[in-house]
Parts: structure tokens; C-alpha cells; sequence
């Protein structure tokens, strides 16, 4: 069962020795604060900036949850032995600047992590300002860019100068993913009589999977999300298909995110709601004037909305006079002769479609 991520590219991804020389060499370039953000599991890198550091007479720090976390796991099983002890967050203001580097978390724009507060300005007891530097070791994942570009603007608004792996000639990161090369390495190894591809899109899935056969694997198979697949005994195949979805934490809850109540908020958010509650004998005439309520459409304190609102009352009246009396009856009937009714007005006057609900009482 292999990564599939980089089964597209040629060569290597790269060593870890690596980054440790280009974070030596860019951290030689700035003489203020250096600040570096990657992933938080990823001690190797931690250690890698750690030497670097050392190599250019700086001591470090660490700054955020979830790095202490690791840290605190690598130390309990030796890991970090050749490390010194990092120092703390209450003593990084008395480090000179140009002797200090600190480890943050937040490389792809997590709004609550270390670095998008420092860049905000929210964070207390951690400032950078004009001449330091942030370094991101660690490459956008797909679909963080937005948020990743917010945190840099947020930097550079204050004078703080920000390098990414694109804007250095010094190797500041190297995929964790094997490319091409170091999968034919892996296949050589183990000789697998079956290969699975996981962890890509489609189109690297079955680039892992033609490449593994051209390597001389004799059976692939490239499963979808849920698929169940069966080693043993007889030929591997898959044998069934178990539904995935996304998951949300809503408040004390997990739904799924194609959850209704997910995607009627998001209805809400971009089209507003109507309201409206009529109340009628049990002829079917009105017994009290049309109570109706808008959110989200106009300003009911404003000359538009209180126009809008008269228009609305009107059209309510005139839509329950088109109403037949054997139809005003049945109340499933009333109500949906409102709703559409409403639902048509304001797409006519605000080019909206709000979600519109309609309570008939009886009395």
C-alpha cells in the first residue's frame, strides 16, 4: 500500500540533509528574528532547523500547542537527544534578535495557530515587526492558498519579510512523499506481488499503479474512497464499498457536511428567509392582518424595506383572493400558494429566492 502524491514526478523527492543545509544557508541571509512555520509531526524538520540555527549561533524557540505536543512525544522516546532544550516562551524577548529563531505553527494559514496570530497582532507574548523574517518550510496543501495569503500579506503589511520555497535558491523544504524513483526503490525492495495506491487524486492513483506494473508488479488495484478490498484467500479484489463523507463538528455534535441542516444555513446565509403566518376561519377568510417577518433582504428600517414590506402585504392579499374557496380549505394548499407567491416577488424586485416558510392557523 503505497503514497501516491508525487507518483507523477521523475527523481527524487529529496533528503532531509538537505533542508538542514538550505535553512543554514537562508537563515545567513537576514540578520533580525527568523520565525519558521512547517508541519507540526514533522520532527525531522524541527531538528534539521534546530542545527541550522546552532550553525548560525542562534538558540530557538517554539511556539504553539501542537508543536509542544510533538516535541514532547519525540522527546519521551529519544528522539530529540541531540537537542538542546528550547527556549521558553517567557524568555524569548531577552534573546538578541539576531541570535534567536523561532519554530511556529500555522504553514498553511490556520486561523487560531501560533503564526496567523502573530501576523493579526493577536498574540501577546510574541511580537515581529519590520526586519525580521518568516520562513515557510513546508509547501501550500491545495485549497489552503486563500488563507496561507492572507497570513503573508498580514506579515508584509507590517515590514516583515516573508520566503517561501519558491522565492529562495536555498532548499527550505523537500516532500515528504516519495517521487518515481524511490517507489521503483521500495518495489525493488519489497517485490510485492500486489500494489494499492492510496492518498492521491485519481490521475495519481493510476499513475502509481501503471508505474508499479511497468515495474514488474503482476496486480494493482487502484480502490475509490470506501472500498472494501479482500487479500485473502484466493486473488485480491474488491468485495464491497462502505459510504464516505466529509464530517463537521457542529457545536456537541458530528454530521456529515451534505448534512440538510448544513446546507439549509448555507441557503439562509446567501438568500435570507421569509416569514410569514396567516391566520383564517375556518372559511378561509382572513380573521387578522398578515404577520410577516424578512431577514437578511432589506433594511425594514429604511424607506426600501418598509416599500418592500407594503408590497408584500399587498401581494399576500392578492394572492390569497386567487385562492378558490374550496382550496383555502386545505391549508397544505394556502401555504403553498404564499410561499411560491413570495418566493416570486422577491426574485422579481431583489433577484433573490430567500426560503420562505408559511404557518396557516385556524381558528
Amino acid at each position: 500500500i503505497g503514497d501516491s502524491t508525487n507518483a507523477e514526478v521523475d527523481g527524487y523527492s529529496g533528503s532531509e540533509s538537505d533542508v538542514e543545509k538550505g535553512l543554514e544557508a537562508e537563515f545567513a541571509l537576514h540578520k533580525g528574528r527568523i520565525a519558521v512555520t512547517s508541519f507540526s509531526s514533522n520532527i525531522g524538520r524541527v531538528i534539521s532547523i534546530v542545527k541550522a540555527a546552532q550553525a548560525n549561533g542562534r538558540s530557538v524557540g517554539v511556539i504553539g500547542r501542537s508543536l509542544h505536543r510533538m516535541i514532547g512525544a519525540a522527546r519521551d522516546l529519544g528522539m530529540l537527544k541531540d537537542c538542546p532544550e528550547f527556549v521558553s516562551e517567557g524568555d524569548l524577548e531577552s534573546i538578541p534578535d539576531d541570535q534567536l529563531v523561532v519554530i511556529l505553527t500555522g504553514s498553511q494559514g490556520e486561523y487560531r495557530a501560533a503564526l496567523a496570530k502573530i501576523a493579526r497582532g493577536d498574540y501577546k507574548g510574541f511580537k515581529l515587526q519590520r526586519g525580521d523574517t518568516v520562513i515557510f518550510s513546508a509547501r501550500a496543501i491545495p485549497g489552503n492558498e486563500l488563507a496561507i495569503n492572507t497570513v503573508k500579506n498580514n506579515l508584509s503589511a507590517g515590514g516583515v519579510c516573508v520566503v517561501t520555497p519558491r522565492d529562495t535558491k536555498n532548499k527550505i523544504h523537500v516532500s515528504g512523499h516519495p517521487c518515481r524513483e524511490e517507489i521503483a526503490q521500495m518495489l525493488q525492495w519489497c517485490k510485492p506481488d500486489l500494489v494499492i495506491p492510496v492518498h492521491g487524486e485519481r490521475m495519481q492513483l493510476d499513475a502509481h499503479a501503471a508505474y508499479a506494473r511497468e515495474c514488474q508488479v503482476k496486480h494493482t488495484i487502484v480502490p475509490n474512497n470506501g472500498s472494501v478490498i479482500r487479500l485473502a484467500p484466493g486473488k485480491a479484489e474488491v468485495t464491497d464499498h462502505i459510504e464516505t463523507d466529509l464530517l463537521a463538528v457542529d457545536q456537541k455534535r458530528i454530521i456529515s457536511a451534505s448534512h440538510r441542516s448544513i446546507s439549509a444555513r448555507r441557503k439562509l446565509q446567501y438568500s435570507g428567509v421569509v416569514h410569514v403566518t396567516l391566520v383564517l376561519d375556518g372559511r378561509g377568510e382572513l380573521v387578522a392582518d398578515p404577520k410577516f417577518d424578512t431577514v437578511g433582504l432589506v433594511d425594514i428600517e429604511s424607506k426600501e424595506g418598509e416599500a418592500f414590506h407594503q408590497q408584500m402585504h399587498e401581494e399576500i392579499l392578492d394572492l390569497l383572493d386567487d385562492i378558490g374557496w374550496e382550496d383555502r380549505l386545505d391549508d397544505h394548499i394556502v401555504g403553498e400558494e404564499i410561499r411560491i407567491g413570495m418566493r416570486r416577488l422577491c426574485q422579481h424586485v431583489l433577484g433573490m429566492k430567500p426560503s420562505t416558510n408559511v404557518h396557516v392557523v385556524r381558528i
